[in-house]
């Protein structure tokens, strides 16, 4: 299993240039940065839960136990069994709900200004239930990796960071535009393999009607 000290080093002997190890770190993390809030099969997580408190109508992205960069999916608990899917809606028919000041059960919601918006103030505490994507660094607040990190980036995605750091220290640090664009080609590559291994663990083989 790699991390991120090891895929470090080996950038750095790619580049046979032990003098850039601020560089290379930086370059890793500004890697990860740009391809986080895509959609991989390893960064997906289902049954996020979070309680909604009594007499609020919205929830901060930030009180999330998880960094969120999309959510697909909120679900509200009834019981323990049974759970109800909130429709999601635009920013403004969220808006005017709001304007009336209900408080009932939340049966709408909109993700805007940094936060879930719900159609009325909560009437009671309730427990939602959120499926999406999320970051997955090793310390949620900061969004930050250690050196002996063994997350996914450094390892299924590791190919994928390597390239992209040595495009962004090519560009930026060598200036050499050549292996830069050459770096850029097969950060691309890499990229779409790993949505292509996405695809193929996703798909069904069964086609299903979509709402719209």
């Amino acid at each position: 299993m790699s991390t991120k000290s090891a895929l470090a080093a080996k950038i750095a002997d790619d580049l046979a240039r032990s003098d850039l190890s601020t560089q290379i770190t930086d370059a890793i993390d500004y890697s990860i940065k740009r391809y986080e809030r895509e959609r991989f099969w390893f960064n997906d997580q289902d049954n996020i839960s979070v309680t909604l408190s009594s007499s609020v109508a919205q929830l901060a992205l930030s009180a999330l136990p998880a960094k969120m960069f999309q959510i697909d999916r909120v679900r509200l608990v009834l019981a323990s069994n049974t759970l109800l899917d909130l429709y999601p809606r635009d920013r403004n028919w969220i808006a005017a709900r709001q304007d009336i000041t209900l408080t009932s059960m939340p049966v709408e919601y909109c993700v805007y200004d940094e936060a879930l918006q719900f159609d009325s103030s909560a009437d009671q505490n309730y427990t939602l239930v959120l499926d999406g994507v999320v970051s997955i660094a090793d310390t949620a607040a900061s969004n930050s990796y250690s050196t002996s990190s063994s997350a996914v980036w450094f390892n299924e995605a590791r190919d994928l960071i390597r390239a992209d750091a040595k495009r962004d220290i090519y560009t930026h640090v060598i200036k050499d535009f050549e292996f830069a664009k050459a770096m850029n080609e097969t950060a691309q590559y890499e990229f779409n393999q790993l949505k292509g291994r996405t695809t193929r663990i996703r798909k069904t083989g069964q086609v299903r009607p979509t709402r719209f």
